[in-house]
């Protein structure tokens, strides 16, 4: 995944099959597991899930790119970070086929954090 604009408050991005499809689960993971993303955020939450599902199912070949405003970035951001730190055996035992390593996550999220600093210029 690569920030190729910037743009005011949109971000483009640019990203691999396979981060897709992280990026997807990790958001289902978050949208139906985690209380605070549950409860605080439920429509955004379930229309950012939705735009990642169509994202990857609509995708020809193996990268897309795709767009999305700061805060959105913020929010699918925080949801990768919490869904990092939950214990899959506990909190979504039914995605368990689907979930990544704990190696593989944490690298999609370190690599997710740091197209974030990009994003909003940290550091």
């Amino acid at each position: 995944m690569q920030v190729i604009n910037l743009q005011g408050d949109i971000i483009t991005l640019s990203t691999a099959r396979k981060e897709m499809q992280l990026l997807e689960v990790s958001m289902r993971a978050g949208k139906d597991t985690d209380p605070v993303f549950r409860h605080a955020a439920d429509e955004a939450t379930s229309a950012l899930q939705q735009k990642m599902a169509s994202i990857l199912a609509n995708m020809q070949g193996d990268s897309v790119e795709f767009s999305l405003s700061q805060r959105e970035f913020m929010h699918i951001s925080n949801i990768i970070e919490a869904v990092n730190t939950m214990d899959p055996e506990i909190y979504y035992p039914d995605m368990a086929d689907e979930i990544p390593s704990d190696d593989e996550l944490d690298e999609f999220t370190k690599h997710v954090s740091e197209i974030y600093d990009q994003a909003f210029k940290v550091g």
